[in-house]
């Protein structure tokens, strides 16, 4: 089967596995694709719909979200296990915050199946593709609510215990954080958690997120935006600055994360520490997920060496020198 579109070629197989094997061939090379294949089990419907929307340099990343262990669920469930119980969440309301297409949701909705998920976008487009894929998963758990406005959260959203913003802080202007992220903190009840997750650190020396260069993080607006329309081969020349900020360029720091917080009245964030004994930053998180049993001696010694190199940085400058951020952020009953 062949599914037309204007800039590629994407030809499905079945396979006897029940699976459909998914090729994508662009017919520009300048079409970049990060994944061109892909085996799912998805219906053609929900391709033919992800390919509409998305279009073919994204399709097979996008089914890849939900479908491949590694992309979303292990880091979204070992943020939450890394810092929580998973138990304090059994049959409470969760909140996923700029879903997107659901891969996040769904994950969230398999994860806590008793609990209550409700997933929030703004784009309708996306929307679509998130529902499609709460029926083919039969997930009875989820409400996905349209937003009106990157300003507010939907009128009559309700309280919840987790909340979850995944790869979507750096999404957000400026002036949007300043006003949505207080409103969100305003929503979670008393001893709930609000888990900023896979956001690009605001300084880290490779900008990979967005232009994949070095040292962009550290330079003004406009000589940024100059050095990525002539480097990066992300985007052509005419990329605008408005483009890129929406796209993720600035990321954020966890300073900034909890004094944006504040700004809501009856705020009382508390940033928790890993559960596990030993851990005490996201350094050792860092350095406690990369076991050695398929790295090779020189690999192992580099990562020992990159640890002790960031510990030193974090003791002299108080900066957490990892590529992105994953805190969680309790709500305290009481100062």
């Amino acid at each position: 089967m062949i599914l037309k579109h204007k800039n590629a070629q994407v030809r499905i197989n079945e396979l006897p596995n029940g699976k459909r094997r998914i090729s994508v061939r662009p017919f520009s090379k300048d079409l970049l694709i990060p994944t061109s294949t892909w085996e799912t089990f998805y219906p053609v419907e929900l391709i033919d719909l992800i390919l509409k929307i998305k279009g073919p340099a994204y399709l097979c990343d996008e089914i890849m979200r939900d479908e491949y262990p590694d992309y979303v669920k292990v880091g979204l469930e070992s943020v939450i296990s890394d810092y929580t119980k998973k138990e304090l969440f059994k049959s409470k309301n969760i909140l996923d915050f700029g879903c997107g297409s659901g891969a996040s949701t769904i994950v969230l909705a398999m994860v806590f199946p008793e609990s209550r998920i409700a997933g929030v976008e703004l784009e309708r487009d996306l929307l679509l593709i998130a529902e499609m894929r709460a029926r083919f998963y039969n997930l009875k758990n989820i409400n996905f609510v349209p937003s009106e406005t990157t300003m507010h959260l939907p009128s009559g959203i309700g309280k919840f215990d987790l909340i979850v913003l995944n790869g979507v802080y750096e999404h957000l202007l400026e002036k949007e954080r300043r006003l949505i992220i207080p409103e969100i903190w305003s929503v979670l009840n008393p001893g709930g958690v609000m888990f900023v997750n896979a956001t690009p650190f605001r300084y880290c020396l490779i900008e990979s997120h967005t232009s994949g260069l070095p040292f962009v993080n550290y330079l003004s607006d406009r000589l940024a935006h100059a050095v990525v329309s002539k480097f990066s081969r992300r985007f052509d020349k005419t990329i605008s600055w408005e483009y890129l900020l929406r796209a993720g360029i600035r990321g954020v720091t966890e300073q900034e994360i909890i004094s944006t917080i504040l700004k809501e009245k009856n705020a009382r964030p508390n940033v928790l520490k890993p559960l596990a004994n030993g851990l005490n930053d996201r350094i050792d998180l860092w350095f406690a997920s990369g076991g050695p049993q398929k790295r090779t001696i020189l690999k192992r010694v580099f990562r020992v060496l990159a640890y002790f190199i960031l510990k030193v940085i974090k003791i002299v400058t108080g900066v957490t020198l990892l590529p992105y951020i994953s805190i969680a952020v309790r709500k305290d009953d009481k100062y």
